[in-house]
């Protein structure tokens, strides 16, 4: 089998160096930036079962140049790539998944001449993009801003100390900072508790007011029912 011609690896960002489409003939369609990897390939290839469905990745080898494999086998095709070792899993599988996509959008007949050259222009564009581009990976994004914030914090730093401040009096401004901020959470508590009592004060005195106007609006029917009565 393809685990038993590989053996185990190890899986750790780096690139993609080659990407292909593959039947049970041989590879039809690919693109390679590292040539010692192809005759790999195509040995690997050799030991596939292209009439089942499967997904496989194998880790850095001795026997891959110290590079990963991935391949996708799917309606007797092989959609197949290696990248070095320290390039994600994950991104190689996306990058597969596109040119799967592709390959079927298109309708490209890899046994062509066309269908191989349309294909492995689109091969290699999207080995560029996935290699290079971090928008091709949220988590790559991710962890580009987590480094860009770390940078940003490490250059202020580096400025607060070569204005000569000492590390004493950042903590002493840092204290300050934090008993106004309590100041002012006193104060911004102080101010609600006195508009509240005002609010309590307003509402009360509105309803007297209202009862006020109601004894007298009662008062004067009763004086207008009484002259009428007699």
């Amino acid at each position: 089998s393809a685990a038993q011609w590989l053996g185990f690896g190890t899986m750790t960002d780096g690139k993609i160096v080659f990407g292909g489409i593959a039947t049970v003939s041989g590879l039809k369609a690919y693109h390679s930036n590292f040539s010692d990897i192809n005759s790999i390939v195509q040995a690997l290839l050799s030991s596939i079962d292209f009439h089942v469905d499967q997904k496989r990745s194998f880790g850095a080898h001795a026997r891959t140049k110290g590079h990963t494999i991935q391949y996708v086998v799917e309606d007797e095709h092989a959609y197949i790539c290696s990248a070095t070792s320290e390039f994600p899993h994950r991104v190689c599988f996306k990058f597969l998944q596109a040119v799967q996509t592709q390959h079927k959008n298109s309708r490209a007949d890899v046994n062509s001449a066309r269908g191989q050259t349309e294909m492995e222009n689109f091969i290699r564009e999207k080995m560029t993009f996935y290699s290079t581009d971090p928008d091709a990976d949220q988590l790559r994004t991710l962890t580009k801003q987590v480094d860009d914030v770390k940078n940003i914090m490490h250059s202020n730093i580096e400025a607060v100390l070569n204005r000569g401040d000492s590390l004493e009096g950042i903590m002493t401004k840092a204290e300050d900072l934090e008993d106004k901020s309590v100041f002012f959470k006193k104060k911004t508590k102080e101010v609600k508790c006195a508009m509240i009592r005002e609010n309590i004060k307003m509402t009360v005195l509105l309803i007297l007011i209202i009862l006020c106007i109601l004894a007298v609006l009662a008062t004067g029917l009763s004086l207008m029912i009484y002259f009428l009565a007699t």
